[in-house]
């Protein structure tokens, strides 16, 4: 009899201990949540003072931490930058050039912790010396930057329906205007801390700049890849890399646009030193 009842007294008791294993490890998750949510306002704070140092400083009217149980949600409400030197060592009194952002969310999950994910909304307001110089506007403003928390590997900025206006007295008016804009950049394979190499490609969708050249005022899609070795001075990025390549195909699509016009306009006037109506087919400039 003895025998039967003992089988049965193992599975109650793993019927029981496995709830208590359940209770255990989801208290002690939610204990390592609760940590890493108390540590944000202590790296905030000292990225703030390394900052505010190098005369760059930034402001936050109500910060807020959420996301339990699987990621960490930072919100920022009544963001401000305040430029005041570009080194510490200069006159930190001045503020030449201030900007004020309405709200900024940065998610990062817990499985994902080296992908860093932000949301912006609008408007920002550009001031210099306390006076409004431009506004931007956005449908949507996101950012993704992955590397954290060391030197990021990559990173992208990606805006829809982007307006840009300058202040002229109280009065604002229209200066940029774009569909998309589109800056992904990333740290080049051959990079090192000694000599950082910096790749970045730039994507412009029905672009507008207003009162500076007709042309520019003109709806069209530009995209640039550049590469920075290191310094301000940027070149054009060689090689074999993604960009590179990216480069190379619009390169080689304006080319066959410029050949397919100038082809087109040769056999119009054939055409026309023949006196006839010209039949030109533009399947062959695709």
């Amino acid at each position: 009899m003895s025998d039967i009842l003992e089988p049965r007294r193992r599975r109650l008791g793993l019927l029981f201990f496995m709830p208590v294993v359940v209770v255990v490890i989801c208290l002690a998750w939610t204990g390592f949540w609760f940590f890493a949510a108390s540590k944000v306002d202590e790296n905030v704070e000292l990225w703030q003072a390394r900052e505010a140092a190098a005369g760059r400083k930034y402001e936050c009217a109500n910060r807020s931490v959420a996301g339990f149980p699987f990621r960490l949600e930072v919100r920022c409400d009544g963001v401000s930058v305040a430029l005041q030197a570009q080194t510490a060592t200069q006159n930190a009194t001045q503020i030449p050039v201030t900007a004020k952002l309405g709200e900024i969310l940065v998610v990062a999950q817990i499985y994902t912790p080296r992908l860093l994910i932000a949301e912006f909304k609008a408007p920002a307001v550009i001031a210099q010396q306390g006076q409004p110089w431009m506004a931007m506007g956005w449908s949507n403003a996101r950012s993704s930057i992955t590397g954290l928390p060391g030197t990021p590997d990559s990173g992208d900025l990606v805006f829809d329906d982007l307006t840009l206006d300058r202040f002229a007295g109280t009065a604002q008016a229209p200066a940029v205007r774009a569909k998309s804009v589109i800056l992904n950049g990333r740290t080049a394979p051959n990079s090192t801390p000694e000599k950082p190499v910096i790749e970045t490609a730039l994507r412009i969708t029905s672009g507008t700049i207003a009162d500076v050249h007709p042309l520019l005022a003109a709806p069209s899609t530009r995209i640039s890849a550049r590469r920075c070795r290191g310094s301000p001075i940027c070149r054009r990025s060689r090689g074999r890399s993604v960009f590179a390549r990216f480069r190379r195909r619009v390169v080689v699509s304006t080319s066959r646009s410029r050949a397919c016009s100038r082809a087109t306009s040769s056999r119009w006037r054939r055409a026309r030193s023949a006196s006839r109506q010209p039949a030109i087919s533009m399947a062959s400039c695709r």
